[in-house]
C-alpha cells in the first residue's frame, strides 16, 4: 500500500543548514517497513559512500602525475619470450659466480671451468660417480663439495671451487647444476 512509500522530501537546495545528508537518508530509512529495511540500509549506504567519494578522491585528479610524482618507465630488457625478467636464487647466485670471477681477473677460466661442469652434468659416468659422492648420508655438505671438485678436476679457476665450497656452506649445492646452465 500507500504507507509503504516514502513520502517525497526536500532536494539538496532544501537541506537546513548544520543537518547531513546522511541522517536525512537515515530519517528517510526509518519510515520504511521492516520486510525492505536491508534493502533501504544499502541504498543509504550506497548513496553516503557517493556523497563523501569526492572527499577521499579528488575529482580533478589525474593520477600519480598530477600529483607531482616522478614518471616511472618500465624496463625494456627481456630475456624470453614470456616477458618475464630472469630473477631467484639461481640467477642471483649465477651474478654472484660472475662478480667474483671478474673481480679476481678470472672471467675467461670461469666461463671455461662453467662450460666443462656443464658437459660434465650430461656425462652418464660422471653422473655415475657423482651420485656416491652426494648420496653419501655420513658425508657433510661441505665434504660433498670437495668431492664433486676433486671429480670435476682439472679446473682452470680458483674461484669455481671456491664456489662451489660456497654453495655447499649455503646448503645450496644441489644447485650447482642450474647455476652453471643459467651462467
Amino acid at each position: 500500500g500507500s504507507s509503504n512509500q516514502l513520502a517525497p522530501q526536500p532536494g539538496p537546495s532544501a537541506w537546513p543548514i548544520g543537518r547531513a545528508p546522511l541522517a536525512l537518508l537515515a530519517a528517510m530509512a526509518a519510515r520504511v517497513t521492516r520486510r525492505s529495511a536491508v534493502a533501504a540500509i544499502s541504498v543509504v549506504l550506497g548513496v553516503a559512500c557517493s556523497l563523501w567519494s569526492s572527499a577521499f578522491v579528488g575529482i580533478t585528479s589525474k593520477g600519480a602525475a598530477a600529483q607531482g610524482a616522478a614518471p616511472r618507465t618500465q624496463l625494456s630488457a627481456v630475456m624470453d619470450p614470456s616477458g618475464l625478467s630472469p630473477g631467484g636464487p639461481v640467477v642471483a647466485y649465477s651474478d654472484a659466480l660472475a662478480s667474483a670471477a671478474a673481480s679476481q681477473g678470472e672471467s675467461v677460466p670461469v666461463t671455461k671451468d662453467v662450460m666443462k661442469v656443464k658437459s660434465l652434468f650430461k656425462d652418464t659416468a660422471f653422473l655415475n660417480e657423482l651420485q656416491f659422492i652426494v648420496n653419501n648420508p655420513t658425508v657433510s655438505l661441505v665434504g660433498k663439495a670437495s668431492g664433486m671438485v676433486e671429480l670435476m678436476q682439472p679446473l682452470e679457476s680458483t674461484v669455481l671451487p671456491k664456489f662451489v665450497t660456497f654453495l655447499a656452506k649455503k646448503k645450496r649445492l644441489q644447485a650447482l647444476q642450474p647455476v652453471v646452465e643459467e651462467y
